[in-house]
């Protein structure tokens, strides 16, 4: 399982990490998805691909796709039943939208 959401600014993303990592969340698990400026099309398709392995669906990727091509951070924070409400409330602490909670499992 896991829990996405969106940041539109690199400080609340960044204070969300430390944050989480505070509270005993390994970093190398935490993902993160950002547009790169140096990105070409075949990037794109990476990123979509990237977003779908979290477990969205493609129409639910592409809308992640746009809100990062217009430079929000998608955080991925994997997480067991026990943590999703402590994951949850740092992350609206730092001020993230769209949270959302995968199973991975049953996409």
């Amino acid at each position: 399982m896991i829990t996405l959401a969106l940041f539109h600014n690199q400080e609340g993303a960044e204070n969300a990490i430390n944050e989480l990592s505070r509270n005993g969340f390994a970093l190398k698990d935490i993902q993160v998805v950002m547009k790169n400026k140096e990105a070409d099309a075949h990037d794109g398709e990476d990123q979509l691909g990237k977003l779908i392995n979290l477990g969205l669906s493609q129409e639910e990727a592409l809308i992640y796709e746009i809100e990062i091509k217009a430079g929000a951070i998608l955080l991925g924070v994997p997480f067991y039943s026990a943590s999703a409400v402590t994951i949850q409330d740092i992350l609206e602490r730092h001020k993230a939208s769209q949270i959302r909670l995968i199973n991975r499992n049953s996409q």
